[in-house]
């Protein structure tokens, strides 16, 4: 029964990190092998051409079937249970290795073949060609220290009412088992979307406080990739040395499979974007409504060939508004989004964007994150007073 949890379409949320993970190794192993690379996030440049890791590079499809079949081989190979979890770590290990020496030997043979080779489909055709020789040949090696089938247990006699009880405690059982896991969960279900709200979204843009003053339009063209949200909003603004920052909100309601607030869809730039890519990124504590809040940030850089830096570069920083209360974390929108649908607050909840430009001459801007700040300081309070009115009342 756990084995169908494989069946669970999860793994998306590995894909940044992993890709992450891709892209330093093959940096390093280019460089390592004394050719020159300029990176910048997921992309970068040797002298042959340029290269970006994107979904199809990240392994996690290796690392899924790599897994699933892992644990059914440890299962029927072994009777150890010591066995079978370090049969488990190898198949998780091996598959992320061999994804990135896959990565590196198509960037190397692109390289030494003038990219006629390992580029197009010949890139994934020698990516699965490689994975399953390497899983072959873990599976062979495991092979080696197969257990023994233990002897089959000998049938000992019972009486006629205990023969008799056996089938209708099975039934019993059964019965429970498809009402704990079909039927209480549809109904865990229902009772939580009681408190959901029907009514269409119209998101309320917040109020502009001084310094701070609204312009015609934002400071630049780039807007996040969040799918399928209910109704969004983008807002401009300056501040009192006019320099500019822009506010994105994607509000999200009636959350279901294909429309999430929380979701490893919801990126700030997709890694095929043809105008726009990630450049750097990570976390860093800002302050909102006088508490402490860790938030997303990323520096965006407008997509040009030869990766110059004549481009727009921006500053953003992402976060989310759940329950009514705000969270940079993932997690904590889960759980928070939970706990408002089985409150019955609902399941409103709002992506949150804001960003500046970057000078030309720096790879961060110290005063950008101060303008991000200072927006935070002073209009805090009337975003999240906008994001209450636009749930409105159940």
């Amino acid at each position: 029964m756990f084995f169908l949890f494989f069946a669970v379409p999860i793994g998306d949320f590995l894909l940044p990190r992993l890709m992450e993970w891709t892209a330093d190794f093959t940096v390093m192993a280019l460089r390592a092998s004394g050719i020159p690379v300029y990176r910048e996030g997921l992309q970068f440049i040797i002298p042959s051409g340029a290269w970006s890791v994107v979904e199809a590079c990240s392994g996690i499809r290796y690392l899924i079937a790599s897994v699933t079949v892992g644990c059914l081989f440890a299962y029927l190979s072994y009777q150890s249970m010591r066995k079978r979890l370090v049969f488990i770590g190898v198949a998780i290990l091996v598959p992320l290795v061999a994804n990135w020496l896959r990565a590196y030997m198509i960037v190397m043979l692109g390289h030494y073949s003038g990219n006629t080779v390992a580029t197009g489909v010949d890139h994934l055709v020698y990516g699965w060609l490689f994975f399953g020789l390497v899983i072959g040949v873990m599976f062979l090696i495991g092979a080696r220290w197969v257990d023994p089938l233990p002897p089959p247990p000998k049938a000992v006699a019972s009486g006629g009412l205990a023969a008799a009880s056996a089938p209708v405690r099975t039934h019993w059982l059964a019965l429970a088992l498809v009402f704990s896991v079909v039927l209480a969960p549809h109904g865990a279900l229902a009772v939580m979307d009681l408190g959901t709200q029907t009514r269409p979204v119209q998101v309320v843009e917040p109020m502009v406080a001084a310094p701070w003053r609204a312009t015609a339009q934002p400071p630049s063209t780039w807007r996040p990739a969040f799918e399928r949200a209910s109704d969004t909003l983008d807002a401009g603004l300056i501040d009192g040395q006019s320099q500019p920052l822009g506010l994105h909100v994607s509000y999200y309601r009636q959350q279901n499979y294909q429309r999430k607030l929380v979701s490893s869809e919801n990126v700030l730039v997709k890694s095929q974007d043809p105008m726009w890519a990630r450049a750097a990124g990570g976390a860093i504590d800002a302050r909102l409504q006088g508490r402490p809040l860790r938030v997303d940030s990323a520096v965006l850089r407008q997509h040009l060939p030869g990766m110059g830096n004549a481009g727009q570069r921006l500053l953003a920083w992402r976060f989310y508004w759940v329950r009514g209360s705000f969270t940079a974390s993932d997690y904590a929108g889960k759980i928070q989004g939970a706990l408002g649908r089985i409150s019955g607050w609902g399941d409103d909840g709002a992506h949150i964007v804001i960003y500046t430009p970057l000078s030309d001459a720096k790879e961060a801007d110290v005063d950008a994150s101060a303008r991000l700040q200072s927006y935070l300081d002073s209009q805090g309070n009337v975003l999240a007073a906008a994001l209450l009115q636009t749930r409105g009342r159940d």
